[in-house]
């Protein structure tokens, strides 16, 4: 049997979120504050997590899954 293992975390703090989006940081930040990205699951000091699938899903609400993985 063959197992699948997604190597993205399901909470991701700011930077591992861009990352996963193939952005940059500054333009990340920018879209979450504009209210253009799903908003952050919680903060703690100053750093915002986001959740894995709420990012998935705003991906999925524009891209068909016979569209090729481009952002």
């Amino acid at each position: 049997m063959s197992r699948t293992f997604n190597a993205w975390p399901k909470i991701m703090r700011t930077s591992t979120a861009a990352a996963y989006c193939d952005m940059g940081l500054r333009t990340f930040k920018a879209r979450v504050s504009q209210g253009r990205f799903p908003q952050p699951l919680f903060k703690t000091g100053n750093q915002n997590y986001f959740h894995r699938d709420e990012i998935d899903k705003y991906f999925s609400r524009y891209f068909d899954d016979d569209m090729p993985e481009v952002f």
